[in-house]
């Protein structure tokens, strides 16, 4: 085969790659973290609404059904773990810095989720609750 006949070939193949690995880095670095962000906040939305629900004072004479109370403290842990994990792990700073002009504090959303899986008063879990939208300013 003669350099000729492959010269030509040569800028297509290395276009082709630079738009793969373009296209494969703005979505793996660029698009997933948003989107993985987002949903992080819609798992602890419902995740603090299933939790208020298993703590509300439903009667007086009736006690806490202890499976889903147990279920909630250990998601709202679990939440605040996935989300203290991926703020300081896997988003990219450039957003870190866009949540904060934003005033979104992820951290300290995650301190008041610890919080409120450690409490089994209504009105307290009522109160780590909003601590948490205002800090992931939800709502």
């Amino acid at each position: 085969m003669d350099i000729k006949t492959v010269e030509p070939f040569i800028p297509f193949v290395i276009s082709i790659l630079g738009i793969w690995f373009l296209t494969y880095g703005t979505i793996r670095f660029l698009i997933l973290p948003l989107i993985k962000y987002r949903r992080i906040k819609k798992n602890i939305i419902s995740g603090m609404i299933g939790y208020l629900e298993s703590v509300a004072p439903q009667d007086l004479d009736d006690e806490k059904d202890s499976d889903n109370f147990i279920r909630g403290i250990q998601g709202c842990r679990r939440l605040s773990q996935e989300l203290e994990r991926f703020y300081s792990m896997e988003i990219p700073s450039w957003y870190r810095s866009i949540l904060k002009v934003r005033g979104e504090f992820p951290t300290d959303a995650a301190v008041h989720l610890k919080g409120l899986s450690m409490s089994s008063d209504y009105n307290h879990a009522w109160c780590r609750i909003r601590r948490v939208a205002r800090a992931l300013r939800i709502g």
